[in-house]
């Protein structure tokens, strides 16, 4: 079923860290919303074709689960029903509108500035692996960038960080624009440099 190697398969499954499970379950709604109920049954039938079953609704909020298991999924889920880099930015916007921790944090979002102070906070919330620092921050031109280091991950999931970094940014600046500009994937960066630019 895969088009990605089993070399590449092998790498994800081996990274450090881990995710709480309220991140998959976040896109469970997604791909819920976008395939149906079919759409997630082929989901859970292509990750156990491939050696690592995953029953969406077995999984429970506060535990953890592998890193690289849940970036499969998301591998999975693009190739099964050829998501273009869009519809993975509005997986990972949609994770940011319906998740519990975001819920929790709502309180802190009152600021560009704060919005950035709070996100070591907020990533480790969602993983065990990785840091995320802010680089630069200029409201008065309407940008900032930041950026998450020791996190390997894979380039559809910096899509996904585009999207789950412009929804965050859009409860404190107007129609917000979330790009990747530097990855450690491609050899540019030691970590993944994102610039969230918007209008003033």
């Amino acid at each position: 079923m895969a088009n990605f190697s089993k070399e590449e398969i092998k790498r994800l499954i081996s990274l450090p860290g881990e995710l709480i499970g309220i991140g998959f379950i976040d896109d469970f709604d997604f791909l819920l919303r976008e395939e149906g109920k079919e759409g997630v049954k082929k989901v859970e039938e292509a990750m156990a074709e491939l050696g690592y079953p995953l029953k969406y609704r077995e999984l429970k909020g506060f535990e953890w689960y592998p890193v690289g298991y849940y970036l499969l999924s998301i591998l999975v889920a693009k190739e099964l029903f050829e998501w273009d880099d869009e519809t993975i930015r509005r997986m990972g916007a949609n994770a940011q509108k319906v998740s519990l921790i975001n819920k929790m944090m709502m309180k802190f979002f009152v600021s560009t500035g704060r919005v950035l102070k709070e996100a070591v906070k907020y990533w480790n919330m969602y993983y065990t692996v990785g840091k995320i620092e802010t680089a630069e921050l200029n409201e008065e031109e309407g940008y900032a960038s930041l950026i998450i280091k020791d996190f390997p991950g894979h380039p559809v999931y910096c899509r996904y960080l585009e999207g789950a970094i412009g929804q965050i940014a859009s409860y404190v600046v107007k129609n917000p624009k979330c790009r990747e500009i530097k990855c450690c994937l491609k050899g540019e960066e030691k970590g993944h440099l994102f610039k969230i630019t918007w209008q003033k």
